[in-house]
């Protein structure tokens, strides 16, 4: 799916229509790849997740983009400055395969969620209570589901969602941790 900006609004009618929708260009292809998506766990036969400069304002992006294939779902949070303070907001996602970058006034404030850790290091939690703090109840996965949190550089984190069972999920996000830094030359 090509990525262009997208409205919460839009995002949610997509979700709980999905069966029926069509996308702009009249094609059934968001509805074909969420349909069809299953997550991959083959993260390991990555060499690696982009060839950008590290300090490209794009590798965050493009890293993300790199992550759909293996992951129910995923947030893309970067840090934003203003004269008063720094906030964290979403600004891109994906979900079952379809790749969502937010219209500036829907992205969503995060800050409360990012971490203070670091690179090396990975939080867990549960999906459907991540989702449902930020009000994206929405957004469909698993109960069993748990979402991560990875930190790789001062200004992007991410939010992975797997329901892969343990022990191979272990596994899984530490390649996956790995790659993520080595994108960002840590």
């Amino acid at each position: 799916m090509s990525l262009k900006k997208w409205s919460l609004e839009k995002i949610k009618f997509l979700m709980d229509h999905v069966e029926d929708f069509v996308d702009d260009n009249g094609s059934h292809q968001v509805r074909r790849t969420a349909k069809e998506f299953e997550a991959s766990s083959q993260i390991e036969a990555q060499s690696e997740l982009t060839v950008s400069e590290p300090d490209s304002h794009q590798t965050p992006n493009r890293v993300l983009e790199r992550l759909v294939p293996y992951y129910e779902f995923g947030f893309l949070a970067q840090k934003s400055y203003s004269e008063d303070e720094e906030k964290w907001w979403i600004t891109e996602f994906f979900w079952k395969g379809n790749l969502f970058k937010l219209r500036v006034e829907d992205q969503i404030e995060v800050q409360d969620f990012i971490p203070s850790i670091s690179p090396m290091e990975i939080r867990r939690g549960k999906a459907p209570l991540f989702l449902k703090g930020l009000n994206l109840e929405f957004i469909e996965c698993p109960k069993e589901s748990d979402v991560f949190v990875l930190r790789p550089s001062f200004s992007a984190a991410y939010f992975l969602a797997s329901n892969l069972p343990e022990p191979w999920i272990e596994s899984h996000l530490e390649n996956t941790r790995k790659l993520i830094n080595k994108s960002f030359n840590f």
